[in-house]
């Protein structure tokens, strides 16, 4: 193995007679056509950041000895508007192209997969064109193995994955197509122009992350079918106001909306086997435990129902307008978290039914006062973390 600069231009190693380019030292070339070789061996890799944040380049030919583009490899090449990927590319780390935002079409060619370079085994992933806020169109080559384009978005090669959705694309609705199985990881992320989407009952399955941070979108139609919604998939979705669970949906609520700061109301629909709503925010079928209030939840105060025994962790998690909670003496568990984050709590009367209080349940709760019974949990929890309280023979009546 060794490593030298080529007539100013890049910094590689040769690996079992082999090149890899390690970074390109020309930052204020426009326009660069990579060598097929250096020094007599084939130029087969382009390694990590070998051309991050080089500016002011506008277009790349990648010759076609190259097998493999690795991870933010053209990563804020925030000029790069056109790049020529050949054929015998197999493997593209799915953060190669990280905010890319001049670049408006990609074609991926017949053989090319996407891979966590970050991974001990490569393990394939979806293909990632984060914060390239130009892209309109992915154009797979008809020949690729893993991947098919249908009006310039992704989709797995028999069509049941919707593997991504440009950023660019200026569509204010969006129905996914019938027959997709799965809305695949990242494939909606970043869509800022989005505003409502359809989802038909095909889909069975809406994965992690998503539609992070579609900022516009306001409106999510789910179907009336089994569907399984993970972790994150409506991440900081800050136009959506409300969302209809579906009787057949399975979903965690601990994280599916946090960051969805306008989101006032969430109904379960009243046949849902696991789940039920009131007033907007979600517990268990039969309400013994409290899963999670929505962040964006308008009302200053909020009654715990009689019948709740558990506040679940995180369930009140950024809840921000929120002033005061009156917790029924049914009580008995606050979960780790419950209440973190509600910087405009002033007032939580926890009464002596609660025998547990999980970890940070109050942090960063700065307002707060604990009302509660002297010689409580409460009271002990209280003194401990540091929170102001004031203990009552009787529960105290906010305004």
């Amino acid at each position: 193995m060794k490593e030298k600069a080529m007539n100013n231009d890049y910094i590689y190693k040769i690996e079992s007679d082999e090149v890899k380019i390690c970074r390109f030292n020309q930052s204020s070339s426009r326009n660069i056509e990579i060598p097929a070789s250096i020094d007599g061996y084939k130029v087969t890799e382009i390694s990590y950041f070998a051309f991050k944040k080089c500016k002011k380049i506008e277009s790349i030919v990648i010759p076609d000895t190259v097998k493999i583009i690795n991870h933010f490899a053209f990563s804020e090449c925030t000029s790069l508007k056109s790049i020529v990927i050949p054929d015998s590319v197999e493997k593209i780390s799915d953060k190669a192209f990280f905010m890319c935002k001049s670049l408006t079409c990609i074609r991926l060619p017949n053989s090319a997969t996407f891979f966590n370079s970050f991974s001990t085994d490569n393990e394939q992933v979806p293909p990632r064109f984060l914060r390239c806020k130009a892209l309109t169109s992915i154009i797979a080559d008809p020949e690729n193995k893993y991947y098919s384009t249908k009006d310039g978005i992704l989709y797995s090669k028999d069509g049941s994955e919707l593997t991504l959705y440009p950023e660019g694309l200026t569509n204010a609705h969006f129905s996914v197509p019938k027959g997709v199985k799965i809305i695949g990881e990242h494939s909606f992320s970043y869509c800022d122009s989005l505003k409502s989407i359809h989802i038909p009952d095909s889909v069975t399955q809406i994965n992690i992350f998503a539609f992070t941070e579609c900022k516009a979108l306001a409106k999510v139609e789910l179907p009336d079918s089994p569907i399984k919604i993970d972790s994150f998939a409506f991440e900081s979705c800050k136009a959506l106001t409300q969302i209809d669970i579906p009787a057949f949906a399975k979903m965690n609520f601990d994280y599916s909306f946090c960051g969805c700061t306008s989101l006032a109301k969430i109904n379960v629909h009243p046949n849902h086997k696991y789940l039920s709503s009131l007033n907007g925010v979600v517990y268990n079928k039969n309400k013994t435990a409290l899963l999670r209030c929505p962040e964006g939840y308008p009302y200053e105060n909020l009654t715990i129902p009689d019948s709740v025994i558990v506040i679940c962790e995180d369930a009140f998690r950024n809840c921000k307008k929120l002033k005061h909670i009156d917790i029924a003496d049914s009580v008995k568990f606050i979960d780790w978290f419950a209440f973190y984050g509600c910087s405009s709590l002033e007032s939580v009367y926890i009464p002596n039914s609660v025998i547990k209080i999980g970890v940070g349940a109050f942090d960063e709760c700065d307002s707060l006062t604990i009302y509660c019974r002297p010689n409580s949990n409460a009271r002990i929890c209280a003194k401990v973390c540091g929170i102001k309280y004031a203990t009552r023979l009787w529960k105290p009546k906010f305004k």
